[in-house]
Formats: C-alpha cells, structure tokens, sequence
C-alpha cells in the first residue's frame, strides 16, 4: 500500500522528492544545531536545549521506511559537520552523530510504531504520547548517552 504522506523515488521529480527533502532538511538541522551550540552551550558544556532531534525525526516520519536509513546518514553528517564546527570539535563529532541519530531515530520509530494512523496532535492520547516519545523517553535516553560521551571530552562538575 502505497504511503500518503511519501512517494516512491522511482519516477519520483526531483525538485520535489525525497532526496530534495532529505538536504533540505539536514540542511535545516545543520542550521539550527549550529545556532544551538553556538548559543545554549554554557561554560563549554552541553547544549542547554536541543531542537535538531525533532527536525530529523519530522523527516524520518515524512519519508518511506526504507529510505531511513539515508535520512539518517545526512543528519549524523550535519551534527558531525556542527559538533566539529561549533562544538566539541572533530573527536566528539562521531559519537554525538551517532547518538544524535539514534534520538531522531527511536522518536520516530516509536511514534510510528505507537500511533500507525499519525494522529498525535488529533486528540488527547495522540498527543499524550507525542509529548512523552518526542519530550521525554527519546531526549531523556539521548541526554544519557550524549551526558556520558561529553563527560569524557570535557570533564569537571556538571551541577
């Protein structure tokens, strides 16, 4: 059955299909996460706040399945591109891609696996589980991981 909201790639135009989607996209979180680790990023820690994870997992929703994967390449290359750019520089741009990727990836697999019908802003209990997958569960395992890798790069108190 074919996916309303994604065309296949095959036939698909160009200018309007996912690869476009896809940088256009990664594009936009190589922005945002730059403007974010310029700007929330305190005494050289880590960002205070976050809004990359939530475009890419908008992404991933909005591509076939199968075409994933390469969503998910573009992005950990844009957060590489930020981290060694803005951040941590290049020996902290590989695992925070990854981990990066992996948040944008289990938001979107669980809200797809949670709600198959996409209806989280048409009633309470959709919305209910997008605030907890997008807000908690995938930013809290992330923040975890992401907490675990920075602590080794840049070491002292963190309260």
């Amino acid at each position: 059955m074919r996916n309303r909201y994604c065309a296949s790639m095959k036939g698909e135009n160009p200018m309007t299909g996912p690869a476009l989607r896809i940088a256009v996209f990664s594009a936009t979180y190589f922005a945002i996460t730059s403007l974010t680790v310029g700007l929330s990023r305190f005494g050289g820690g880590i960002a205070l706040v976050w809004f990359g994870s939530a475009i890419a997992a908008v992404m991933l929703l909005g591509l076939p399945h199968r075409l994933w994967n390469r969503g998910l390449v573009a992005i950990m290359v844009a957060s590489a591109l930020a981290t060694s750019l803005f951040g941590f520089g290049p020996h902290m741009a590989l695992p925070l891609a990854l981990i990066n990727g992996f948040e944008a990836w289990l938001i979107a697999s669980l809200l797809r696996a949670t709600r198959p019908k996409r209806d989280w802003l048409d009633n309470v209990g959709g919305l209910i589980t997008l605030v907890a997958v997008g807000g908690i569960v995938g930013p809290g395992l992330a923040a975890l991981l992401g907490g675990i890798a920075v602590s080794t790069a840049a070491p002292g108190p963190w309260y």
